[in-house]
């Protein structure tokens, strides 16, 4: 009896260790109810599944929008042949804009994948901004047409896609901070995804 108190007394420590690695304190208070085994059980599920050890609720949104990532090649694909653009363009514009998320929606609006904007995505034709399909299809619709605004200028096509055609307006990119980094972000992305070390 003693030799079996020992080893429950054992296990609690060691998931007490266990939650103070990866938890914070809020999280740990809850956790403390959940078996050893449990929480275990759940790390290597998220290991195998390639998600990082970070379980904040904002991480996890973030890495179970990036997980589907892969569920939008085909759209990408499509996309990428109607519209003749690199399908990791198109790629590394939603991984900048919405981090795959299908549902997200920016302080100023824009929505879904490619991040559209309810006037553009009327312009666009895109009925539901929200459905990965449509929203790729209209996002690279637009980013093709600026392609060809701009005579395949790729760095001048993500500033007006970032900041809007008018910010271009004299022909150069605009020197907006948020604007420079978005240009820096989905180049290093695209790079990325095309294999090349930046």
């Amino acid at each position: 009896m003693k030799s079996i108190m020992h080893i429950f007394t054992r296990i609690n420590t060691i998931q007490k260790r266990f939650n103070n690695l990866f938890y914070n304190k809020q999280q740990r208070n809850k956790l403390n109810n959940k078996s050893f085994k449990d929480v275990l059980k759940n790390k290597v599920q998220q290991k195998q599944n390639g998600i990082k050890l970070d379980i904040s609720p904002a991480a996890q949104n973030k890495q179970a929008a990036a997980a589907q990532g892969p569920r939008y090649a085909e759209f990408i694909k499509e996309a990428a042949a109607k519209y003749n653009i690199p399908g990791n363009l198109i790629k590394a514009v939603i991984k900048q804009e919405s981090g795959f998320n299908p549902q997200a929606v920016s302080s100023k609006g824009a929505q879904g994948l490619m991040q559209l904007m309810p006037d553009t995505a009327r312009k666009l034709h895109v009925k539901n901004a929200f459905s990965p399909r449509e929203n790729i299809m209209g996002g690279s619709n637009y980013l093709g047409q600026l392609l060809t605004s701009y005579k395949g200028d790729t760095v001048k096509a993500l500033a007006a896609y970032n900041a809007g055609p008018e910010a271009l307006d004299g022909g150069a990119v605009p020197d907006f901070p948020e604007t420079q980094n978005y240009i820096k972000k989905v180049l290093q992305n695209y790079m990325k995804y095309n294999g090349v070390d930046n």
